[in-house]
């Protein structure tokens, strides 16, 4: 595995990989805030003006 400083596979170096020509905001401190899970996507998910699954409107906070 060549993706990474390890010598095998992680979901880091795939996630890295793949991420590694994208230019934009650094969501880190969503992802590492000691908050639920389900809070992060939902903050993740306002900052991409992201709509609403169920009824296809815009996310509002």
């Amino acid at each position: 595995w060549g993706l990474g400083p390890k010598s095998y596979f992680t979901t880091r170096s795939v996630y890295a990989f793949l991420e590694r020509h994208i230019v934009g905001c650094n969501y880190n401190w969503i992802w590492r805030a000691s908050i639920p899970l389900k809070i992060q996507i939902f903050m993740w998910q306002l900052s991409q003006n992201a709509k609403c699954s169920f009824c296809a409107a815009k996310e509002t906070s």
